[in-house]
């Protein structure tokens, strides 16, 4: 009689479909003394279907008679199931896990299924977690990045503030710290041009200033704050056409620059034109400032455009 506290020693070294056929050879093997027992012989004989899911009935012995009955049976022609039943892969994995706590009673191809989905659920938490740490170091870069440029806007906006305070006061000294400025990687550069552009707008220097303000325009979004200030500049070096260019393209983005196109063609002696744009400001204003029309200079403006347009109509 079989001794089941020592089922551990037991090896495969056959398999059948059918129980009848594993119990021809159980009993032949007993016949000869050797202690022999028959795996998942009733899950097959209850669910006669799941013999291929579950690798059919197992025919065992005792460790030390493995050699005998793989003879006995090898002279009957009924194929091995020990060493030789998994070859190649299968083989490999049932000598290294036949002695594993619970898969090792496992079916050596659902043993191999397992041991695959652990692999790539290792692989997977593997990837995963470097993904995580990189988003983490990201994330830290990405912090510690944000504060240096807080610290850098904090710092520029300090410098810029004292910069501005001794503009109005000291062009030139202005011009000079800001020039300091330029020539450093750490500062807004556009800033500092526009900056530049006003000192010397201060100082008369509207040719200088000009081409600050343009180094601007390169340098920034701002495109109707440059190309007025731009035109500002050309219309003091009396360069209307010019002036009326940029001015033009200005309103197209600010329509609060409209107001000066209109000077520009008023004092060059385009009445029609500056009647049209300063009606086009006007309108405008109205439009979006409903308080305009109770503020002084934008009443003087209209008074201003009222005369010019009834010169214009006279002159018709």
């Amino acid at each position: 009689m079989i001794n089941f506290y020592y089922m551990d020693d037991f090896v495969t070294i056959a398999v059948f479909q059918y129980p009848h056929e594993a119990h021809v050879w159980k009993s032949k093997l007993e016949s000869l003394e050797i202690e022999a027992f028959l795996k998942d012989e009733m899950t097959v004989q209850v669910y006669n279907f799941y013999s291929n899911a579950i690798g059919g009935v197992k025919l065992q012995v005792r460790e030390r008679d493995v050699e005998v009955a793989q003879s006995i049976l090898q002279q009957g022609g009924v194929v091995q199931a020990s060493k030789e039943q998994y070859s190649g892969y299968f083989n490999w994995i049932n000598e290294r896990t036949k002695t594993w706590p619970l898969v090792g009673k496992w079916p050596v191809e659902i043993r191999t299924v397992f041991i695959i989905a652990s692999a790539i659920l290792l692989l997977i938490m593997f990837i995963f977690s470097a993904e995580i740490m990189e988003f983490i170091e990201t994330s830290q870069k990405d912090r510690e990045i944000k504060e240096l440029e807080a610290e850098s806007r904090g710092a520029e906006t300090q410098l810029f503030q004292e910069l501005d305070s001794i503009m109005t006061i000291n062009p030139e000294q202005a011009i000079l710290l800001a020039k300091s400025y330029l020539d450093t990687t750490y500062f807004n550069e556009s800033a500092l041009c526009w900056r530049l552009g006003y000192g010397y707008y201060q100082l008369d220097s509207f040719k200088v200033a000009s081409e600050y303000f343009e180094a601007f325009l390169s340098l920034s979004d701002y495109r109707a704050e440059g190309l007025a200030a731009v035109a500002k500049c050309q219309l003091k070096l009396k360069d209307y056409d010019e002036a009326i260019r940029n001015y033009k393209y200005a309103s197209n983005k600010n329509k609060v620059h409209l107001q000066d196109l209109a000077y520009v063609y008023e004092i060059t002696g385009d009445l029609e034109n500056a009647d049209e744009y300063y009606t086009q400001y006007i309108q405008n204003r109205e439009l979006k400032d409903k308080s305009a029309v109770f503020n002084p200079s934008f009443i003087k403006l209209k008074e201003k455009r009222d005369s010019i347009h009834l010169i214009v109509i006279s002159n018709r």
